[in-house]
This record gives structure tokens, sequence and C-alpha cells, in this order.
């Protein structure tokens, strides 16, 4: 078994890692700069992760998964929720 994980690591400086399955595929610099800000949220739980399809929202980053200290949300059932 390789050792070689299929995804990246972003680090923050006040928060969690972020996980993101994004090798070769591009990565917003806005999406970025979202996953970070939510990253160091105090209620965050181990890491937030994006998937290769992330990209900016309104809000919040879009193909993400956030998990807190309570509950996690990935973001399309949020939007779908909120939108409904």
């Amino acid at each position: 078994m390789s050792d070689e994980k299929n995804y990246n690591v972003l680090a923050t400086e006040n928060g969690v890692p972020i996980k993101a399955w994004t090798k070769g595929v591009p990565l917003e610099d806005q999406a970025c700069k979202q996953l970070l800000n939510v990253a160091q949220l105090p209620f965050i739980f181990k890491w937030v992760a994006a998937m290769p399809d992330v990209h900016w929202g309104i809000g919040a980053t879009v193909g993400s998964v956030i998990p807190t200290k309570a509950r996690s949300f990935p973001l399309q059932w949020v939007w779908t929720s909120a939108a409904a």
C-alpha cells in the first residue's frame, strides 16, 4: 500500500488544516481564501475538506465539508436546505 496521499494539505496559521482533493485540478484563489477563513473558526473539528470541484461561493465555499464540534455540514446540504 502506498503512503502517497491523494489530497493536498493546506496549512493555516491559526486554524485547522485543510484537506483538499485538488491534485491535478485548479483551486481558485477566492475559494482558497474562503477555505482558509473557515479553517480559523473556533468551532471547526479536526480539518476542513475540499472536493475536486470546489469553487468560490456566496458566504461559504461550494464543494467543501465543514465539520464542527457538534455536527458536519456538507455545503450542498446547507444550500439546499436554506433554499427550500
